[in-house]
């Protein structure tokens, strides 16, 4: 009969390959989970008040994360770990989405599966123009004909009353190489393998999902980050002497290497704001902002020139 031992949060066959960085000595009991591990250095550090943000990473760092998951997601099916393979999948396409979205960790959540589904064929034959580049702002009307994907969230977001979908234009492929139509077209195929065409895209894959936990994703986004950390200390993409598990994490840091990115690239503070459009609810410390109709309810089309740009220029 064969044993099987846990592995982070995957259950792997004895004398199968490990994972890549694979911790190897999770065997059993809470004291020597992965979650406690990552629970425990938070506490430390955080003990007595003192508590770090998120930073960002560079961009390559980014694309190295996910190329990584990638390389791994379909190693884990070739080897017929499909549970594994489709998990992985799910958590480069929400480091994706968080990163060419300009989202905060919890917004990634509101990915709506049926709205990606509805959407995902608009943009798919587009091309950009020839000799164009980020200082030209382009027409809604030639946005439509631009490579891209629509990002669709379902939720209450903050600025706004009610639970409204919200329809993001993005770049197809960015500048530094994350394949943001492809991560959502995988993320869709997923779904359907686990026979789920509505609801949240990031869930559990039982027969009554429920909405993926959070934990989960960052701690696999912080295992990949060490193994950038280690596998590529030369070029230094994160420095060696970086705390990965207090620096870094997913409810901040993709968000943080998108305005990093956008700002090195010559896009300016207004267009970021644009593209974060419900932070003005903190700047009226808790009141309803005063905001246009078009900022509530804005046509994905109409804010393309800002956010196929912005979302391009990563």
């Amino acid at each position: 009969m064969e044993q099987s031992v846990e592995s982070g949060r995957f259950i792997r066959r004895i004398g199968s390959p490990p994972r890549r960085g694979s911790p190897k000595t999770f065997l059993s009991g809470m004291e020597r989970s992965l979650w406690f591990n990552s629970y425990n250095s938070g506490h430390k550090t955080r003990l007595g008040g003192d508590s770090q943000a998120n930073h960002a990473v560079s961009i390559k760092a980014m694309v190295k994360v996910l190329d990584l998951i990638e390389e791994d997601a379909a190693a884990a099916a070739e080897q017929s770990s499909l549970e594994e393979s489709r998990q992985l999948i799910k958590v480069g396409a929400y480091l994706a989405v968080c990163t060419v979205g300009s989202l905060r960790g919890h917004e990634g959540f509101y990915t709506d599966l049926a709205g990606l589904r509805k959407h995902i064929t608009y943009g798919q034959e587009g091309s950009i123009p020839a000799n164009w580049d980020l200082r030209r702002i382009l027409s809604s009307d030639e946005c439509a004909s631009l490579p891209h994907v629509v990002l669709t969230l379902l939720g209450k977001f903050k600025g706004e009353k009610g639970t409204d979908h919200h329809k993001i234009g993005l770049a197809s492929t960015t500048m530094s190489g994350i394949k943001s139509r492809w991560w959502i077209e995988q993320l869709i195929e997923v779904n359907e393998a686990e026979g789920k065409v509505s609801g949240p895209a990031f869930s559990t894959p039982a027969s009554t999902p429920k909405l993926a936990m959070s934990w989960t994703y960052d701690l696999e986004f912080k295992r990949y980050l060490k193994l950038v950390q280690t596998q590529y200390e030369d070029e230094r993409l994160i420095p060696p002497e970086a705390k990965v598990d207090e620096l870094y994490g997913t409810f901040r840091t993709p968000r943080k290497t998108a305005e990093t990115r956008a700002k090195q690239a010559g896009i300016g503070k207004q267009d970021v704001d644009a593209m974060n459009r419900w932070s003005k609810v903190d700047k009226a410390k808790g009141r309803q902002p005063k905001l246009t109709m078009n900022e509530h309810y804005t046509d994905c089309l109409l804010m393309m020139p800002i956010t196929w740009r912005y979302s391009y220029a990563l």
